[in-house]
């Protein structure tokens, strides 16, 4: 988790303050002042002009100092103090279930498109790609837990979650906390947690990326 120092970022009409409310890792603010500028759309700024800053304000309504409780795409997954994040798949558009994600409790929203009505209250963040955008908040959200970590992906035909079994427990008998991520089963340390998709979501590989890292692990082992 990064820890600023007390000093003002200067974006376009915003001015945000790094440090006090809302500025631990799960405060939307320092969420959103993690994401790469490439997230959001471009806007066209005079001669000077901080761009990144630019293109930030433009697509923001509402304000980005509040805390957030958790990060979700699923709108019945909202909880008072959510950030939902409006990802369009194949067969369905996020966007459609913004209101539900409120109702739930949602109170800020990631979308590709702002809604021509707004809530009161709620904040609304315009992005390029709403399902790329998931994947860098939340790991913003959980403290950028790869970051703190070795990771190793097995990739291949067959034999990847053998082999990346059998590394996960020959470093275990080496002494040290390694994770394993697999459509068997995930493995922080010693503790199990199911493994319910073949491939876990952006949140729930962040979030057992977290917990690893709050155990001092070396490495996951995943594909």
């Amino acid at each position: 988790v990064v820890i600023y120092d007390d000093v003002d970022l200067d974006v376009g009409r915003l001015r945000i303050r790094k440090k006090g409310s809302a500025g631990g890792h799960n405060g939307l603010k320092n969420i959103i002042l993690h994401l790469s500028s490439e997230i959001f759309p471009r806007v066209r700024v005079g001669v000077g002009a901080k761009k990144a800053g630019a293109d930030l304000a433009a697509h923001v309504l509402g304000t980005i100092d509040k805390d957030i409780s958790s990060v979700c795409f699923d709108s019945r997954k909202a909880e008072p103090g959510s950030l939902f994040v409006a990802v369009s798949g194949v067969s369905t558009d996020g966007a459609l279930f913004i209101d539900t994600a409120i109702e739930n409790g949602a109170v800020a929203i990631i979308c590709n498109t702002i809604p021509s009505v707004t809530k009161e209250n709620i904040t609304y963040i315009q992005v390029k790609d709403s399902s790329i955008a998931l994947g860098e908040i939340a790991s913003a959200y959980y403290g950028r837990p790869s970051d703190k970590m070795i990771l190793v992906g097995v990739t291949g035909t067959n034999g990847k979650t053998t082999i990346a079994t059998v590394l996960y427990k020959l470093f275990k008998k080496l002494g040290f906390k390694t994770g394993l991520i697999s459509t068997v089963c995930n493995m922080v340390d010693d503790e199990e947690f199911p493994s319910t998709h073949t491939t876990p979501d952006p949140v729930e590989l962040n979030a057992l990326m977290a917990k690893m890292a709050e155990i001092g692990g070396l490495g996951v082992f995943y594909w």
